[in-house]
């Protein structure tokens, strides 16, 4: 809408003033101070809302306090621990064992807490214990333990354990339980007590190896595989293919069916193995990798 003087009627064209007359334009300061108060409106506004989010958050800032010195005892009472406890050599792997406790309901379970162990040895340290004796396991779960401090000796019961992908013998159904002689400073030596359960192994072959005398010989795993009475060892039923031993005892055929225990085993002093099988009958040993794969054959 074109602006005109009011008092010569000359086009003012938004100025303050006419060209023509001089006479002020009142519309003009009217629309000024109206444009003047809007911009200082916005202005007000971002700079209050800049304000806003400036301000501090003392909820958060209190929040996170609180968080960093909780943060700080829990590092010191664990720095504390490391501290106080003792350091480990590598461990011992010692000798399985016979016994198997149970109790008139059933098998014993335990009664202890990881409270009761006082030397050092915890919870976090059982798979540690376990690779001992089943080189790549997992340790899925257990069911209890007991400890007696007299003779620092631990027993973990009824561990479930998963061997690697691959691995011919399968104890998925078996539960296995675990002993930990904390006797002497500093070392702990891991044991089995008894497995319980059914194990399984796959029925495979031949598997060639040599023996000491440098003789080949061929392995098959039969599928008979179980535990013995006493719930203490798994024999595992193997045929022996030895033409050299047949020869020698005149024999046509040259298979030797043989019930084997099994044990695990870490040797490294000539070749490492993960578990060895010895024949009830003591002629064979046989060593086999982490696969449960005869690789070497000693003669007895």
């Amino acid at each position: 809408m074109a602006e005109f003087c009011k008092k010569c009627g000359a086009p003012l064209q938004g100025r303050r003033f006419c060209m023509n007359c001089g006479t002020m334009n009142e519309d003009a300061d009217i629309a000024a101070q109206a444009g003047e108060t809007t911009a200082s409106s916005t202005s007000g506004t971002v700079t209050a809302t800049a304000q806003i989010k400036k301000e501090p958050n003392w909820l958060l800032i209190g929040a996170v306090a609180v968080l960093c010195i909780v943060l700080g005892i829990v590092i010191a009472l664990v720095s504390g621990q490391k501290d106080t406890a003792p350091e480990f050599d590598n461990p011992m792997v010692g000798d399985n064992a016979n016994s198997n406790d149970s109790t008139a309901g059933g098998r014993n379970i335990g009664t202890s807490t990881w409270a009761d162990v006082t030397e050092g040895f915890d919870e976090t340290m059982l798979q540690d214990a376990v690779d001992l004796l089943f080189h790549s396991a997992q340790l899925i779960s257990y069911g209890g333990l007991d400890y007696e401090a007299d003779t620092s000796m631990l027993v973990v019961y009824d561990c479930c354990i998963e061997l690697p992908e691959g691995c011919l013998l399968d104890l998925s159904d078996v539960r296995i339980d675990f002993r930990i002689d904390l006797s002497e400073e500093g070392v702990y030596k891991a044991g089995i007590n008894g497995y319980h359960g059914t194990p399984r192994i796959d029925e495979s072959g031949p598997y060639n190896i040599m023996d000491d005398y440098g003789h080949e010989l061929e392995v098959y795993y039969q599928n008979d595989t179980f535990t013995t009475d006493d719930e203490s060892l798994i024999i595992v039923d193997v045929c022996v293919i030895d033409l050299d031993r047949a020869d020698a005892e005149g024999l046509s055929d040259p298979s030797y069916d043989r019930y084997m225990y099994m044990t695990p085993c870490h040797d490294d002093v000539n070749f490492y193995c993960s578990y060895v099988l010895y024949s009830v009958d003591e002629d064979y040993t046989i060593y086999l990798d982490e696969n449960f794969c005869p690789i070497y054959c000693v003669r007895t």
